[in-house]
């Protein structure tokens, strides 16, 4: 499972590094970026629609949520398997305490496993709904602009908030 995220992730950034910006030369002075969407295609892989929309810390942090998450996932499973094992590899004579003991970390590890899941899933969501509702491209944010007024040539300075 993880190796299959990590493939498509490393596939993903492959495709993303691949493409090259793309810029619209107006009739006028300034030149805004392209203000097309992203392809949606991408928008399913955790972090790469927000850094391909040029929101690249809230790319980055939606990527390492995912792995950091995904990691810690599996890393508490492994540990909760192992101490489950444990408890169930105690001899008979062993004492009630030793039991309780295993018993109670596997559940702990396995409870956490589970949160560290959860909350990866809710990054993947969060992560959907930003690229379709919120993540939209950077343009330009100042421009100058000759617009012919009148017979004459007037010069206009506008700014993006």
């Amino acid at each position: 499972m993880l190796l299959r995220f990590l493939s498509l992730f490393l596939i993903s950034i492959g495709l993303y590094a691949s493409q090259s910006p793309e810029t619209n030369i107006q009739d006028t002075i300034s030149v805004p970026k392209d203000a097309e969407r992203p392809p949606t295609a991408i928008a399913f892989v955790p972090g790469v629609y927000q850094l391909k929309s040029g929101q690249n810390l809230k790319g980055i942090g939606i990527i390492g949520g995912e792995i950091l998450s995904l990691s810690s996932g599996f890393s508490l499973w492994y540990l909760s398997d192992k101490e489950y094992d444990k408890y169930l590899s105690l001899p008979l004579g062993t004492s009630q305490e030793e039991f309780d003991k295993h018993l109670k970390n596997s559940e702990k590890y396995g409870t956490m496993s589970i949160i560290s899941f959860t909350l990866s899933g809710a990054i993947y969501l969060y992560s959907v709904i930003d690229a379709f509702i919120f993540s939209r491209p950077k343009e330009e944010k100042t421009g100058f602009y000759l617009i012919p007024l009148e017979g004459k040539m007037c010069f206009v300075f506008t700014r993006n908030f």
